[in-house]
C-alpha cells in the first residue's frame, strides 16, 4: 500500500509538472489594443511591461466610418520626430519612411469589427502606432517599447498561409471565412493585400484582368463593393502576420496588391501581376 501511494504521488508530481510546462508553452500572446479615434487620435493600451515575442495587435474604432491604422518599428537610432519628418516627405514615395522604420502590421477597423493580427515583437525595440485615416499631415502617433526578455507566448496555428512575393501571391485555392490566416512577406518590397468579393456568376478571369489593367468601372460591375476588405495592411519584407480573417461572405474573391516601389515610373504591383483569384468557404 505504501509503495502504491508513493507511485501515485510521483505520477501526480510528474503529470502536474508536464501540465504546468505545457500551459506555459501554450500561453496566448498578450493583446495590445490600438484605438483609432475619435477623429485622427490614436491611443495604445496593454503595452505596459510587454515582453518580446508574439503579441496580438488589435486595431479598433468607435467611429461610424472605417479607420485605418499602422504599426511600425523604429530602426536603431531613429525617433518619433524622424518618423513625422519622413511622413511629410513621403507623399510620392515610401523611401523616406523605409529609412527610419519597418512596417510590421496594419489594417482597417469597422465599428464593432476590429482588425486583429499577431506579430513577433522584437526585444528592446520602440514601436509606433499611427492613425493613418485621412490626410498624412494629420496623422497621430502613439509609442511603446518592448522589453528585452522574451515571454512564453506562442503564435496561433494558422488555418492557411499566404506568401507575398515580388510580385505575386503564393496561396491555397481556398481560405476559411473565419479563422487565422498567416501572411508572410517573402519578398524585399512593401506589400498589402486587398480582397475583392465577386458577385454571383461574375468571371474570376475578368476580375483579374480588370485589376491588372486598372479598369475601375469594369471591376465595379464584377465585385460587391461594400464588402471589399483590407486583409493585410502595409508590411515590410520578412514580416509575418497571423490575421484573424472575417470575410463577409463565401464565394469567389480576388486578392490584389496596389503598392508601387516608389521609383519614378514604377507601376502598382497589381499592374505587374500581383493579383490572384481564390475562394472563401
Amino acid at each position: 500500500m505504501r509503495a502504491r501511494i508513493v507511485i501515485v504521488a510521483s505520477c501526480m508530481l510528474v503529470c502536474g509538472g508536464l501540465a504546468t510546462g505545457l500551459g506555459a508553452a501554450q500561453a496566448p500572446p498578450p493583446t495590445v489594443t490600438v484605438t483609432l479615434g475619435p477623429g485622427p487620435a490614436v491611443s495604445v493600451s496593454g503595452a505596459e511591461n510587454l515582453p518580446a515575442g508574439p503579441a496580438r495587435i488589435e486595431f479598433r474604432t468607435e467611429g461610424r466610418r472605417p479607420a485605418s491604422g499602422s504599426l511600425v518599428a523604429l530602426r536603431p537610432g531613429q525617433t518619433l520626430d524622424a518618423v513625422q519628418r519622413a511622413v511629410r516627405q513621403s507623399e510620392e514615395s515610401f523611401a523616406p519612411l523605409k529609412r527610419v522604420v519597418t512596417f510590421e502590421a496594419g489594417g482597417s477597423a469597422l465599428r464593432g469589427a476590429p482588425y486583429a493580427t499577431t506579430v513577433d515583437l522584437k526585444p528592446g525595440v520602440t514601436y509606433v502606432a499611427a492613425n493613418t485615416s485621412g490626410n498624412p499631415r494629420n496623422f497621430r502617433y502613439a509609442t511603446f517599447t518592448v522589453g528585452t526578455a522574451a515571454g512564453g507566448a506562442e503564435r496561433p496555428a494558422p488555418a492557411a498561409t499566404v506568401g507575398l512575393y515580388d510580385y505575386a501571391f503564393g496561396m491555397p485555392a481556398t481560405l476559411p471565412r473565419r479563422g487565422t490566416v498567416r501572411f508572410e512577406n517573402r519578398g524585399e518590397r512593401l506589400h498589402i493585400a486587398v480582397a475583392f468579393p465577386l458577385k454571383r456568376g461574375a468571371s474570376r478571369t475578368a476580375a483579374v484582368r480588370a485589376l491588372i489593367n486598372n479598369r475601375e468601372k469594369r471591376l465595379g460591375k464584377l465585385i460587391v463593393g461594400r464588402d471589399v476588405r483590407d486583409v493585410l495592411g502595409l508590411v515590410s519584407g520578412g514580416s509575418v502576420n497571423d490575421v484573424e480573417v472575417n470575410f463577409p461572405r463565401t464565394g469567389n474573391y480576388v486578392l490584389a496588391c496596389f503598392i508601387s516601389d516608389g521609383e519614378p515610373g514604377s507601376p502598382g504591383h497589381n499592374k505587374i501581376g500581383m493579383v490572384t483569384p481564390f475562394r472563401v468557404r
